[in-house]
């Protein structure tokens, strides 16, 4: 991609310059394939003799070196290569003019060449220099981008391409140390800290200061090393005449301040913003995952308040091994809470063994007022889903004694776990009296225990979603039969298996 835009714009440049389109169609394409592969070339060569993993200073000269070396090979042999194929003519009548024809036009295109490698291989070192901040990689990569853009319109207007390489090396030079120089004062002054109609000003006012100071000194350097020259006969002119030049070349320098103050200003205030953000983020799930232990604390206690009583009630009516089996039913189940109490989620095989724990204490409880069954999907590979501890259970239990306990007869549990549209379904069904009739039942404390644990359920999934980035659906359905009578309730909880 990089060398096919850079051929494109050495294209459309040449089409402004010379004119001529067609003719330079094959030197396109030539420059295209060598500068492909002589960069892929120099990118083995670099890593080949490890050239990155020496000290900083060794990195500059041998990467230097290696640019300077890699352009006058590839200078030449793509020149040998134009003038085989006879794309490229050497004028001479003899042997002594062609070879000062041909190298004059070596020396002419090596410069440009020996400047793409150059640029190609800043971008190369920058972009796999782990030491260097994004700021260094931004301002030493900007610069050199901006002075090359500099200097392809000034080849454009005034064509001139040598005259112009130390006006761009003292742009390069001088507009690195001067932002440089202003983003220090700014962080000195704590500019960004300040109000928002402060900072603008402040910054407005620092760039007209740095624009104004920065142009003045880079053409009294120009000036004093002799590379620009004042015309005036008199001392009046000479001023008047600096003065020209100084306000022709502030605006742009004042242009180009503004830009970069700009850059610097909102890529601060965007990584600030969402600094922000990040640490609400932090808050609110801290805040949750609180709030979600606090849930899985009051759960535990209300689960084991109700076996306990399920115990109490076996031993009252001096049903002796029924208890004893009871007991050791519930110290496993016991065993697999305290297994679980530290953690925030745990396998849907653990969460589906509890359930079935359950499901046997309450049926031995209750005898034959009910049945149950547990059916699980053969290709659902239970250990790999993870589901919040104790999420089922309390619509197993809302659904024994909430519907079928009233019932007094013929009342049957289902829980099976299926697999559809990418995501997991456990379903919850009963055929009990259903939830419209439950709310007539007058045993009060027994519902207001019941209705605890559901709606800390609900609660804790709303909260899961959020902490573990996942969808969970909780859906309740009231069955009903042709009459429209109450025929139990069904509850579907959907995980979807994609994160989100």
């Amino acid at each position: 991609m990089g060398w096919a835009i850079f051929t494109i714009v050495i294209f459309i440049l040449n089409a402004f310059i010379n004119k001529d389109t067609l003719t330079f169609l094959p030197f396109g394409i030539s420059l295209f394939v060598l500068g492909l592969l002589s960069s892929h070339l120099l990118r083995t060569v670099i890593k080949k003799f490890r050239i990155l993993k020496r000290s900083f200073a060794s990195q500059v000269v041998s990467l230097f070196m290696l640019a300077i070396l890699f352009s006058v090979l590839t200078t030449l042999t793509w020149m040998l290569i134009m003038i085989g194929v006879s794309v490229w003519k050497i004028e001479g009548n003899t042997r002594i003019e062609w070879i000062n024809d041909f190298f004059d036009e070596y020396f002419f295109n090596l410069f440009p060449v020996l400047l793409t490698f150059c640029g190609w291989t800043l971008i190369y070192f920058l972009f796999h220099l782990k030491n260097l901040s994004l700021y260094w990689k931004s301002q030493l990569l900007g610069w050199a981008i901006f002075t090359v853009v500099v200097f392809i319109f000034n080849a454009l207007i005034y064509h001139d391409t040598f005259a112009f390489i130390p006006f761009g090396i003292t742009i390069y030079v001088l507009g690195l140390t001067l932002t440089h120089l202003l983003k220090r004062v700014i962080k000195r002054l704590r500019i960004l800290k300040r109000s928002f109609k402060s900072q603008v000003v402040s910054l407005l006012s620092l760039v007209i200061l740095f624009s104004t100071l920065g142009t003045l000194g880079w053409m009294a350097v120009m000036i004093a090393v002799g590379l620009w020259k004042i015309e005036g006969s008199t001392r009046i002119e000479w001023i008047n005449d600096f003065f020209d030049e100084y306000f022709f070349n502030l605006f742009p320098v004042l242009s180009t301040f503004s830009g970069w103050a700009l850059i610097y200003f909102l890529f601060h205030y965007v990584r600030g913003v969402r600094k922000e953000e990040r640490l609400k983020i932090k808050y609110k799930l801290e805040r949750a995952e609180l709030e979600a232990k606090a849930l899985r604390a009051q759960m535990n206690p209300h689960f084991i308040f109700n076996c306990l009583n399920s115990i109490k009630s076996l031993i009252q009516e001096d049903q002796k091994d029924k208890s004893i089996t009871y007991l050791t039913t519930f110290s496993k189940l016991i065993r697999t809470l305290f297994n679980n109490a530290d953690k925030k989620e745990i396998t849907l095989y653990d969460e589906i063994e509890t359930c079935k724990l359950y499901l046997q204490l309450e049926a031995m409880r209750f005898d034959t007022k009910f049945s149950y069954s547990v059916n699980i999907d053969p290709d659902i590979d239970l250990k790999s889903i993870y589901v919040p501890a104790l999420v089922i259970q309390p619509f197993i239990e809302n659904s024994i004694w909430h519907g079928i306990v009233p019932k007094e007869t013929d009342g049957y549990v289902d829980l099976s776990v299926t697999h559809s549209n990418g995501a997991v379904n456990i379903v919850v069904d009963d055929n009990g009296i259903g939830r419209e009739a439950s709310k007539l039942n007058k045993a009060a404390s027994r519902i207001t225990h019941q209705s605890k644990g559901v709606n800390l359920t609900q609660s804790r999934l709303k909260l899961d979603n959020l902490l573990q980035r996942r969808q969970a659906y909780l859906d309740i359905i009231d069955k009903r039969d042709d009459q429209g009578t109450a025929g139990g309730t069904t509850v579907i909880l959907k995980i979807s298996e994609e994160v989100l």
